[in-house]
């Protein structure tokens, strides 16, 4: 389908590829997003075969549907590089350059990153997945020198502080950069170093946020305000604990 559509196969991106998912599709925007979950998982666990071959849509009744995944797995080379474009930085198989052109799978920028934090909380249990299905620790041992999750997940979401305390809920204020992110908590460079360990939900702020971005977070007698670069963005009433 890529050669029908006149691109060249040498220079194919995961972007092309959910182009003619948005053409051809019966669920264009499903399919988009699956491509670009392939994309990232390919890029976390070293799948550097992913060239085009080993991805294909289906026609059934005259109808066009993205194939089940396959030829998925760790290939142990550690050639630094994917074999379809993955976004603005060509085959540099990062998550930054993954979420750089985002927008071409029909998805939003909060969007995308919730996708990637999904993918990297799942994916993070590998080495427990591979055991249960029989894979070797010599084996695993191998896999390990090569998968990106833990590289890619604290370039990209930051590393764990070695330590860190829970706000003072009833009466604290906190003002600071976002160090990290984790799925359920947002850490806090609070000074002195003191860093604050935040339930995200609580915060509710955009799957987007960065590292590096400052918040001033105020809990007082069960209310919850949150401002992110300094300006008020939102104000959550948190139930009181009985």
């Amino acid at each position: 389908m890529l050669i029908a559509e006149s691109i060249d196969v040498a220079a194919a991106a995961y972007a092309d590829l959910a182009e003619i998912a948005r053409r051809y599709s019966v669920q264009p925007r499903e399919d988009s997003r699956q491509l670009f979950r392939r994309m990232i998982f390919n890029i976390l666990m070293e799948n550097t075969d992913d060239h085009e071959k080993n991805h294909a849509f289906l026609n059934h009744d005259g109808k066009w549907k993205l194939s089940p995944a396959y030829d998925l797995q760790p290939q142990i080379q550690g050639i630094g590089y994917q074999q379809l474009i993955l976004g603005v930085q060509a085959h540099e198989p990062s998550i930054a350059n993954a979420l750089s052109e985002a927008g071409r799978f029909m998805l939003t920028s909060s969007e995308a990153n919730a996708e990637v934090e999904r993918l990297i909380e799942v994916l993070s249990h590998w080495p427990k997945a591979f055991r249960a299905a029989g894979v070797s620790e010599r084996d695993i041992e191998t896999c390990q020198r090569f998968v990106l999750v833990e590289r890619e997940r604290d370039t990209t979401y930051g590393t764990m502080p070695e330590s860190s305390i829970a706000p003072d809920m009833a009466d604290g204020y906190y003002t600071g950069d976002v160090i990290a992110l984790r799925a359920n908590t947002v850490f806090q460079d609070a000074g002195n170093g003191v860093v604050i360990a935040h339930p995200r939900a609580g915060l509710n702020l955009p799957d987007d946020v960065k590292i590096g971005a400052n918040l001033n977070i105020a809990y007082k007698d069960g209310q919850l305000v949150t401002m992110r670069s300094g300006r008020k963005s939102q104000t959550k009433t948190k139930p009181k604990s009985h």
